[in-house]
């Protein structure tokens, strides 16, 4: 993958064509709309989520899950293939349609097989509650979505932990967040998050990973505040290090009250 292969990022680098990429920082990817992550589904509490799935791919089905979303009165839209709901084949479309709940971060991502996933078919959801307990303990809110990378998951990741030995490649190649990764080279550099001094930021964690079980998150200089853990409000809690286990959300308030520096 590129620096930042579907956003921006300072110092802004231009989209490079396949073979002007190194071999060592290319990746097998699938975009939802040309995007990596895929976009956010945002809404308040309560309200009705309705997403189109448009199957582009030339051979292969699809299907989503929504992580995190309970569907309440809508168990066929919780996208389990086979279980739920049937998969989506390749040029058909499907129109998921749930209710907005509960509130708090989740994720949707592919659930027809471990690749889809890992190659990208993933993104963010932020479910607004209309009453935010914690809402005077920050000036704005970031998602910060956690993933872990392989050049060829079809290679590494054969059967998504149905055999023994599985996978065959190491737990994780690279690590990125939203869809950025870096190796401090100028071509490379390390992607960053900006931050104004002097704000407190509502962080939503995700973590999107597939075999990578477990990151240990922490921000040089700086203690979190968590406020909810898997879309469910806590009472706050002040750290300076927190474990993000695959599929896991947790919203921390950090306040930029330290010199700048990275």
């Amino acid at each position: 993958m590129t620096t930042a292969p579907t956003v921006r990022a300072e110092p802004i680098l231009a989209r490079r064509m396949p073979f002007d990429i190194p071999r060592d920082a290319a990746k097998a990817a699938l975009l939802v709309n040309h995007m990596y992550p895929g976009p956010a589904v945002e809404a308040f509490e309560n309200d009705t989520i309705a997403v189109t799935v448009v199957n582009k791919m030339l051979s292969t089905e699809a299907i989503i899950h929504w992580h995190g979303i309970h569907n309440v009165d809508t168990p066929w839209n919780d996208g389990v293939r086979g279980i739920s709901q049937g998969p989506i084949s390749p040029g058909a479309n499907y129109t998921y349609k749930f209710l907005a709940y509960p509130p708090g971060t989740a994720y949707w991502h592919a659930h027809y097989n471990a690749m889809e996933s890992d190659k990208g078919l993933k993104g963010p959801i932020v479910i607004k509650s209309r009453s935010d307990p914690h809402t005077g303990m920050y000036d704005e809110e970031m998602v910060v979505a956690m993933a872990d990378e392989w050049q060829n998951p079809e290679v590494c990741l054969k059967v998504d932990g149905a055999l023994p030995g599985n996978p065959v490649c190491a737990e994780v190649d690279k690590i990125s967040y939203n869809g950025q990764w870096g190796n401090g080279t100028s071509d490379y550099p390390w992607p960053t998050i900006n931050v104004d001094s002097g704000k407190c930021y509502r962080m939503r964690w995700i973590g999107m990973t597939g075999q990578t079980q477990n990151l240990q998150m922490s921000i040089a200089g700086h203690n979190s505040t968590i406020v909810a853990y898997d879309g469910t409000d806590v009472q706050p809690l002040t750290v300076s290090q927190f474990n993000l286990h695959a599929g896991e959300r947790v919203d921390a308030v950090l306040c930029a009250d330290q010199p700048p520096g990275d």
